[in-house]
């Protein structure tokens, strides 16, 4: 009896068993800082692109300028991190991040601008308070004290809260930002720990607190608070909205007299910016306790733009004894 021949046959080899698919896991800080910075600097280009066409409007707009950015800045991450835009601003998919909901569905249209409302107002509008309280620094605080506390918030959740690596504006809408993958849901189990609420809160009740009484008139002889009244008699001059005073003391002649120096921000409708100057270094003269011993008085005068994501200034600096700015013409 013929037998089959086997000879040509031989048993298969299982095929190899393809790799466990990568979960999707929440992202790192690192990660998002950088893609965060990658999206700044895109705005940064829209936003001098824009200058460059626009500076005289957005110089009219003064500090208010800060709302224009804001605004774009809105419509860039509120629709890109949205399922519109596929969860994921370019600086995202740059570093491989994706902005999701807690069952792994993107945020709609309208989740998405409410949670990058959250950190566009801390990050773009934070100087406004200043200008808005016109130097008066209770004003000052009442406006930017919850400004602060967002802005505090969402850096210090993005750095310590790493159960569930969500920030401030990731917490208000239930949202986690996930590093790309086509593996499984693996999100973090555990709750947001309590006692983050109560160190951030207390921190910033603290730095707040500190702020306000530094400024209290209780203070013998307290510079700070002399600086703070200068700002304040500046800034009510026609044409000013911004102004950083400081007192510079020589550090290679001891006993050397100091010197003062203004740093103004102008209106772009202020046309006479020497008399501008002049007004300011005048009215410093007649404020501050000790003018009689400067050595000199500097005036630093900016006028351009600024609307948050970009600006753009042009400066002039002026400089004087006290007694040859009381004979300036």
């Amino acid at each position: 009896m013929q037998q089959a021949d086997h000879s040509n046959y031989s048993e298969k080899e299982p095929a190899p068993a393809a790799p466990p698919a990568t979960p999707i896991m929440a992202a790192g800080t690192w990660r998002r800082i950088v893609a965060f910075a990658a999206d700044a600097l895109i705005l940064g280009a829209v936003g001098l692109a824009a200058g460059a066409i626009l500076s005289r409007q957005f110089a009219v707009l003064g500090p208010w300028g800060q709302v224009v950015g804001f605004i774009i800045a809105l419509a860039y991450f509120g629709f890109t991190q949205s399922s519109k835009g596929g969860g994921r601003s370019p600086g995202m998919r740059l570093l491989g991040l994706k902005v999701i909901r807690q069952d792994g569905g993107l945020l709609e249209l309208r989740q998405s601008v409410a949670r990058a409302a959250i950190f566009c107002a801390a990050y773009f509008l934070i100087s406004l308070p200043n200008y808005l309280s016109g130097g008066n620094p209770w004003i000052n605080a009442i406006l930017s004290t919850p400004l602060f506390a967002v802005y505090f918030g969402i850096i210090y959740l993005l750095i310590f809260n790493r159960k569930t690596r969500q920030s401030l504006h990731d917490l208000a809408l239930r949202a986690y930002v996930v590093k790309t993958a086509d593996g499984p849901l693996a999100l973090p189990a555990e709750p947001v720990w309590r006692g983050h609420a109560l160190i951030a809160g207390g921190m910033i009740v603290v730095l707040t607190v500190l702020g306000v009484v530094a400024v209290l008139p209780i203070w013998p002889n307290n510079p700070f608070t002399s600086m703070l009244q200068l700002q304040q008699q500046v800034a009510r001059l026609p044409g000013v909205y911004d102004v950083v005073v400081a007192i510079n003391f020589p550090q290679s002649q001891q006993g050397a007299a100091p010197s003062l120096s203004v740093n103004a921000t102008i209106a772009h409708s202020v046309s006479d910016r020497d008399g501008a100057a002049r007004r300011i270094a005048r009215t410093v003269l007649e404020n501050y306790p000790d003018a009689d011993r400067l050595q000199a008085v500097s005036v630093t005068l900016s006028s351009g733009y600024n609307i948050g994501i970009a600006h753009s200034y042009r400066n002039w600096r002026y400089s004087h004894t006290p007694a040859d700015w009381q004979i300036t013409p």
